[in-house]
């Protein structure tokens, strides 16, 4: 599993970004989404952070578009 961190305004523009890759366990990733979250995060935050699947494909943002 791997945390990312997405627009937090859904702007198709914005890429994500890889926060943290090789999480053994998805309890522990919560874990650690939580604590990103309620560090970084927030509703005027630029960005939220996502626990997803090792096979999830980063969005490129704007590199996608062209």
């Amino acid at each position: 599993m791997k945390i990312i961190a997405v627009d937090n305004f859904a702007r198709e523009t914005e890429a994500d970004i890889l926060v943290a890759t090789g999480i053994v366990s998805e309890d522990y990733g919560q874990v650690m989404r939580d604590a990103l979250q309620d560090k970084y995060g927030g509703n005027d935050a630029p960005q939220y952070y996502r626990l997803v699947e090792d096979a999830y494909v980063l969005s490129r943002g704007l590199a996608d578009m062209i």
